[in-house]
């Protein structure tokens, strides 16, 4: 099961090494700006926090990390200057990314970001104290970066609701080669800023950049389900994109996930000491290297015919079908669990119908925390981190809570019945 994929929207830590190594990767640098505590506008609570989460978690992406909250005008355009000053030192190759939470608006087509200290007034007020997002793609322009991603949660209302010929959201855009441009929602149309901490665009957002090991436009799309999952439809995210070449917030490392998870499952279906040991030299520092361990150990035991106290955990458990929720999506996922037990240690595999399709993961380093209770790893190709669990006295049925490494105050439920 990918449980990254589940969780929503929290999320900071470095994904199994999956990060091009400091000599051969590209210099990730991004400009983060949350605006919220307007001095003449209507305030918003969650852009502050969003940017504040997305700095955290592009920082957990090997992003080096310029920030600001609630700027003044002048000082905006001083640290997009800062910015643009900091992509061209590290040249053509590097990954430029900007991200701005706050109010937003149109003037004539054009798309602006609104400082807190914007003021009511006249037209030509209004767009003279606001910041043109022409200053972000002048600075990719002047540093001449490759990949550049622009992320705007800027489209909640019209800050300058008495301000005429002013049209609601934001106004599409062309992305100029090498650039993908992220709106939270369609062009036109209005955001949501959230009743929790965060917006549901930046949720997804967060719990995306660093859960997926996916080319950018595909981590995109997954943003877009969860929103319009999150929103029941009400928002749905958008973009425009001109990439030339192709890029990852989380990198796969030694060939592509998927091709580590089938060499897997062929070696779980008969776990040999022979095909354990290739797949640990195949990949040193892949998903599954401290199960395949866990096998190996398992089988050096039972080579000395060591006897093992019966408990709780002996035998076989079985397969356990129940559910999955999360904070984001309105209805649980389907899952299925199969744990098996030997020597005492618990181990097992399980799948989930997501709306996109079905993901596979494994469980594994179980640690009994009482009678019928106890603590897995769970892991898949996409991330790992830690099931709480509770079983019945009967062990017909289980319940517990799953959250990403790194962030236990995130997750879901997960809980299975025979």
């Amino acid at each position: 099961m990918n449980l990254y994929r589940l969780a929503i929207p929290f999320l900071c830590f470095l994904l199994f090494g999956l990060f091009l190594s400091p000599a051969n990767a590209a210099e990730r640098i991004a400009l983060v700006v949350g605006v919220g505590a307007y001095q003449n506008l209507t305030a918003l609570k969650n852009p502050p926090n969003d940017a504040r989460l997305i700095a955290k978690t592009l920082r957990a992406v090997n992003f080096r990390v310029l920030e600001i909250y609630d700027p003044k005008r002048q000082s905006l355009l001083s640290i997009i200057g800062d910015f643009r000053d900091a992509i061209k030192k590290s040249g053509k190759n590097a990954i430029g990314l900007f991200y701005y939470a706050g109010h937003g608006v149109q003037f004539d087509g054009r798309n602006f970001m609104v400082p807190v200290d914007a003021r009511f007034g006249a037209r030509t007020q209004a767009e003279e104290d606001s910041v043109s997002i022409d200053w972000v793609m002048g600075a990719f322009r002047d540093a001449n970066t490759k990949t550049n991603l622009v992320i705007l949660d800027a489209c909640r209302n019209n800050p300058f609701a008495e301000t005429r010929s002013v049209a609601k959201g934001l106004a599409p855009m062309d992305a100029p080669s090498g650039t993908l441009i992220s709106y939270a929602t369609a062009p036109g149309s209005l955001a949501a800023d959230g009743i929790g901490d965060n917006s549901p665009f930046t949720s997804a957002l967060a719990a995306t950049v660093a859960n997926y090991a996916l080319p950018v436009e595909r981590a995109f799309k997954q943003v877009r389900i969860l929103v319009e999952k999150s929103t029941n439809g009400a928002q749905t995210p958008w973009e425009a994109s001109s990439l030339t070449s192709e890029f990852y917030f989380v990198n796969p490392e030694d060939g592509t996930p998927e091709a580590e998870l089938t060499f897997w499952k062929s070696v779980q279906e008969n776990p040999s000491q022979t095909l354990l040991k290739i797949y640990m030299a195949r990949y040193p520092t892949g998903h599954f290297v401290s199960l395949a361990q866990q096998y190996l150990d398992d089988a050096t035991v039972n080579s000395k015919e060591t006897g093992t106290t019966k408990s709780w955990l002996a035998g076989e458990f079985g397969r356990y079908v129940g559910t999955v929720t999360n904070n984001v999506r309105p209805n649980p996922d389907q899952v299925e669990t199969v744990l098996t037990s030997r020597n005492g240690q618990l181990s097992g595999e399980y799948q989930i119908e997501e709306p996109d399709g079905i993901a596979r993961g494994v469980l594994s380093g179980f640690r009994s925390t009482g009678e019928h209770q106890g603590v897995f790893r769970w892991r898949d190709t996409y991330g790992a981190g830690t099931l709480e669990v509770e079983f019945s006295s009967t062990l017909a049925s289980f319940k517990g809570t799953w959250a990403p490494d790194g962030h236990p105050d995130s997750g879901g439920k997960w809980a299975g019945g025979r």
